[in-house]
């Protein structure tokens, strides 16, 4: 919706955002699989809240000439997101047991499609509503608050402590 509303783009445009994720999401992966970062993966998934809330809020925050920043943006927020999933992962094989492992990861992915559903659905309503910059600037507030409220919480994050490699 941003490329073509705010910054007047072409379908041909929003491919180059959709790349620009997903090389940022390569990068990511690649990094979590090339070294081994050692750090607490819960501290690691904030962190990657954060930056993801960043790259919304400033998206944002750019004018309708600013989309090349917008794809630079897009390129760090996949970069956030792999290293968020990975990590993730490695949380949830370190804490759960073996044997209901496979059903754990069922269930997660069915409930986490759900309000990504209802996002999809709601976030065109909110655009239209209250613009699409607001409500890149609203959702990366939003998502910034969930990393930095995260960080208060020591049962989660003692949950990655273990998980150090």
């Amino acid at each position: 919706l941003i490329t073509l509303i705010h910054f007047s783009g072409s379908t041909f445009q929003m491919g180059i955002v959709e790349v620009m994720w997903g090389g940022g999401m390569l990068l990511g992966g690649g990094i979590i699989g090339i070294w081994t970062l050692k750090i607490n993966k819960v501290v690691l998934i904030n962190a990657m809240y954060l930056l993801l809330g960043l790259t919304f809020f400033f998206s944002g925050l750019l004018p309708s000439e600013g989309y090349i920043l917008f794809t630079i943006f897009s390129f760090f927020g996949g970069m956030a997101g792999s290293v968020y999933y990975a990590s993730l992962v490695a949380v949830i094989q370190l804490r759960v047991s073996p044997e209901i492992l496979g059903r754990v990861f069922s269930t997660y992915s069915s409930v986490n499609l759900f309000p990504s559903i209802l996002g999809l659905l709601g976030t065109g309503f909110i655009a239209d509503t209250i613009g699409i910059s607001t409500t890149f600037l609203i959702s990366g507030l939003i998502v910034c608050l969930l990393g930095i409220v995260s960080y208060f919480f020591p049962a989660m994050l003692s949950l990655g402590k273990d998980s150090q490699t």
